[in-house]
């Protein structure tokens, strides 16, 4: 099957779906695609035979997704339910023209994009993965956000050095600097450094919110920033990725409510803490959970 791996030369709407897919494209809409039908239409996608990408408007921003070989791309070309929508409104109510959002684990831009199109005012958008990285700048430069979307090219850690990404067969957002996997497909050479560096660079002294998705290591990225940095530097709002929280070193999540965080909303993948206003905190038996849909 002909693969069409680096589409970032050509301007967006080179790849506009076809016939066949604008029909799958519709029956998604329907929000029909769920379990075994949302296979079938990955599968009928690609009947022609030719891996190519897809440029599409997703709540109402540009993409150009690349669905094979990246999971979130996937989700966003054949799922019916919109993506990660109790996090993001979350924040959308959350961010304003003056606010900076740190974006760890950005991959392609969802959450930069979506949230720069809402009225977010400065977004950092942290990417080791090269090629990824290059979509990320794509999907950013189309939409013009380039005045408020800046890209960091690091993985983010405890300590500044050079470590080793793995890269996920089949899936770019799944690459990690935290172990060797059986199916590791190929490694690069990246730089490390800690959030606290990463906020002295990009002269950030206050974070409104911060969203984390690294495999594995979220617990080595906050808490030493947690431990060096002074707390008027501590995120308002934290949108934490706790699916691999078994490969956590520390209990982050009991961490963060020691450090005076409170858990808003919660599902299988994700939790957002917030620090609340003093004498405002919410009872436990009052916290909203959702599902990921």
């Amino acid at each position: 099957m002909e693969q069409i791996t680096e589409s970032v030369t050509k301007p967006w709407g080179s790849y506009k779906p076809d016939w066949r897919q604008k029909m799958i494209s519709f029956v998604v809409k329907t929000g029909l695609s769920h379990g075994a039908v949302k296979g079938l239409l990955q599968r009928l996608w690609y009947l022609n035979g030719t891996q190519y990408p897809a440029d599409i408007i997703y709540q109402g921003v540009k993409f150009r997704l690349h669905p094979w070989d990246n999971v979130k791309d996937g989700k966003l070309a054949f799922g019916s339910a919109v993506q990660d929508a109790m996090e993001l409104n979350f924040l959308k109510k959350r961010l304003m023209k003056e606010s900076v959002f740190i974006d760890i684990g950005a991959n392609i831009g969802y959450y930069s994009c979506i949230l720069a199109s809402n009225g977010a005012g400065r977004i950092i958008a942290v990417e080791p993965h090269p090629f990824t990285r290059k979509r990320l700048a794509f999907n950013v430069h189309i939409n013009n956000f380039d005045a408020i979307i800046q890209i960091a090219p690091y993985a983010l850690g405890e300590a500044n050095k050079e470590i080793l990404l793995t890269e996920m067969v089949g899936n770019l957002g799944g690459s990690n600097i935290r172990s060797q996997r059986d199916n590791a497909k190929k490694q690069f050479k990246v730089e490390m450094i800690s959030l606290q560096e990463l906020c002295r660079q990009y002269e950030i002294t206050s974070i409104d919110a911060l969203k984390i998705d690294v495999e594995g290591v979220e617990d080595l990225v906050l808490i030493p920033f947690f431990k060096s940095a002074p707390p008027s530097s501590w995120p308002q709002c934290i949108v934490i990725e706790h699916a691999h929280q078994k490969d956590w070193k520390s209990d982050l999540l009991g961490y963060l409510e020691e450090k005076g965080y409170v858990v808003q909303k919660k599902n299988s993948s994700n939790s957002i803490f917030t620090i609340p206003a003093p004498g405002n905190k919410i009872p436990r038996d009052k916290l909203e959970k959702e599902r990921c849909r």
